[in-house]
């Protein structure tokens, strides 16, 4: 109970660290607006982003200097596309033709040229799996599947254990399962006793790979290899290694829970509801003339065989625009299904990367003027001379596709889509923030009250993240330096001092039900003192950032005291605000930051 009221003294760090440890803080949040608000949006995203002259600049700035860089290129076609979900426009539109070009392939670059996708292909069985989901349980077992690998033989070091290896453990490359066929040393010729090893029979050595006129795999030579040849990596679950081999089971384990074939289901459930008219699986185009080939190419037509499911999609800059709209409007997944695809499944020994379902992911704390966390979902591929990347970023409803081949995107210590993302990223974010506090300065940034209750809080903004929550009053009653108060334990401790450095900012949760949309505020607890201190003790980074600990904790009568309702009017711009718990509406009577 001592732990409780706290707050209202000078609390030790031994006690600082208990109020972290039970949750029971009488305020709404332990940490400072500069250093941890909640993970994820911490404004409603800009509407138009389009319209906005620093998102305007940011992409003029990016194709400016893909003008520049592309002007070198000889043999290299790039097209690039970035859009926004909440537009019909893309915000990029970038296409670059070569002068050297196979005469077989697209003569004029631009976004209805297809390239192919190489391993942006493994998205497209994992999301049929996770779409199949009445069908396909995400913890079953790629053997209940796929019946080849059923009775495998026994041995931890040898053998994978095809009955630990779920779905999920194959689509987000945990499973342990070896990584690649197609590059087996002993199919193709060459001279590797010269190297130290040892001669295989022609009855021993791998009968298919699919370089180098030795042909694709089978889907029998595949699971033979895999149950009898192969072995594993890891126990399952133990540590993630990306693998060809286990998305290609994805897509068999997608025929055998549909009893169709996987391409039927791609297109049925992905590519025709998405628009990608111009998206092949395991084929070339119908008109060549539509696909770029660098010139004198051989591999923009190599067969991948049973690995498709891994590599062997044709897409277009359109198509893949037109996939990341269908994904963020929610029209592949259900909202809280795309969601769910859209989080970490696995971490990496790099801090600033996680793998996802199969996504690898980015994480990073300085894309953003305020120096919070932003996740990027990326997918990237590169067959020989093509190369591409497809990102999603949920929280600002935009994507990115760069597709490119030839010699001058080829090679280099940097994928050449990995410097395109670098590139473009950092302004793009910056710039849709800044577009972002504009739309919420028209829209929201105000002043409310019910003055016949003597009632009213303010709203404004500065630098920090999400909206300024000041002057808060409910019935006379000055909410914010008393939150101690709000407490059980402290409601009649009339003594409790007040604190008046104490800040409290609102954040949007997407919870939205017609002209109404929940917010949640966050406030001070931890002073910077404070802060250091339980930083400096502790042995992991940011350790007094416990936001997701701390709201919804303070309740009265149910509704929680960090808990908004906004209510819009048809002009789109917040007409009264709910405190919920007060169970009082208060009305605009300041319009935007220059009444404040």
């Amino acid at each position: 109970l001592k732990a409780v009221t706290a707050p209202a003294s000078q609390p030790t760090m031994r006690s600082s660290l208990t109020l972290v440890a039970t949750a029971t803080l009488a305020a709404l949040t332990a940490a400072t607006p500069y250093q941890c608000p909640p993970l994820g949006p911490v404004l409603p995203k800009a509407k138009s982003p389009s319209t906005h002259p620093s998102v305007r600049a940011a992409v003029s700035a990016f194709i400016a200097a893909l003008e520049a860089e592309t002007a070198t290129f000889n043999g290299s076609a790039v097209s690039i596309g970035v859009k926004s979900a909440l537009e019909d426009e893309p915000l990029v539109d970038f296409h670059f033709t070569p002068q050297d070009r196979d005469q077989r392939g697209a003569q004029v670059v631009d976004k209805h040229t297809v390239y192919r996708l190489a391993s942006v292909s493994k998205l497209f069985p994992v999301l049929a799996a996770l779409q199949k989901g009445d069908v396909i349980g995400w913890e079953d077992s790629v053997a209940k599947f796929i019946p080849e690998l059923r009775d495998a033989p026994k041995g931890a070091l040898d053998y994978h254990d095809w009955e630990e290896i779920t779905v999920e453990a194959a689509a987000v490359h945990i499973g342990g399962i070896a990584g690649e066929m197609t590059t087996d040393g002993a199919a193709y010729p060459g001279d590797w006793e010269a190297l130290g090893l040892p001669p295989v029979s022609d009855e021993d050595k791998p009968t298919c790979g699919g370089f180098m006129d030795v042909p694709a795999c089978t889907r029998e030579e595949f699971l033979s290899v895999m149950k009898d040849r192969r072995p594993p990596i890891y126990p399952a679950y133990q540590s993630p290694v990306y693998s060809n081999l286990g998305t290609t089971l994805v897509g068999l384990v997608v025929e055998g829970a549909t009893n169709k074939t996987f391409e039927e289901v791609l297109f049925e459930s992905i590519l025709d509801p998405a628009g990608m008219g111009n998206t092949t699986y395991g084929k070339l185009p119908e008109n060549l003339e539509t696909l770029f080939i660098p010139t004198n190419d051989t591999y923009y037509k190599h067969p991948l065989g049973v690995f498709d499911p891994a590599g062997g999609m044709y897409s277009s800059t359109a198509d893949m625009l037109n996939f990341g709209d269908a994904i963020l409007q929610n029209r592949l997944l259900s909202p809280a299904k795309t969601r769910k695809w859209l989080k970490p499944s696995s971490f990496t020994s790099a801090p600033g990367s996680f793998v996802g379902k199969p996504w690898e992911g980015i994480v990073s704390d300085n894309l953003t003027a305020d120096g919070r966390l932003v996740e990027l979902y990326t997918k990237g591929g590169d067959l020989i001379s093509y190369h591409s990347v497809f990102v999603v970023v949920p929280e600002y409803d935009i994507t990115m596709s760069v597709l490119v081949a030839g010699p001058e995107v080829s090679g280099g210590l940097f994928s050449y889509y990995q410097l395109k993302v670098n590139e473009l990223f950092p302004p793009l974010i910056k710039a849709l923030d800044e577009a972002a506090k504009d739309d919420a300065r028209k829209e929201i940034v105000g002043t409310y009250a019910d003055a016949e209750t003597n009632s009213s809080l303010t709203i404004s903004m500065d630098d920090g993240w999400g909206l300024l929550l000041e002057d808060w009053y409910m019935k006379g009653f000055e909410v914010i330096p008393n939150l101690s108060r709000y407490i059980f334990l402290g409601v009649n401790e009339t003594e409790l001092p007040q604190n008046r450095d104490r800040t409290a900012r609102l954040y949007p949760t997407g919870l939205t039900e017609g002209n109404r949309t929940a917010w949640r505020a966050l406030a001070d607890t931890f002073t910077p003192e404070m802060r250091d201190e339980i930083d400096n003790v502790m042995f992991y980074p940011n350790a007094s950032c416990v936001s997701w600990l701390t709201m919804d904790r303070t309740t009265y009568n149910y509704k929680a005291l960090d808990h908004f309702e906004f209510t819009y009017g048809e002009d789109g711009k917040v007409e009264s605000v709910l405190p919920k718990p007060f169970a009082l509406s208060l009305t605009r009577v300041g319009e935007g930051s220059e009444d404040l």
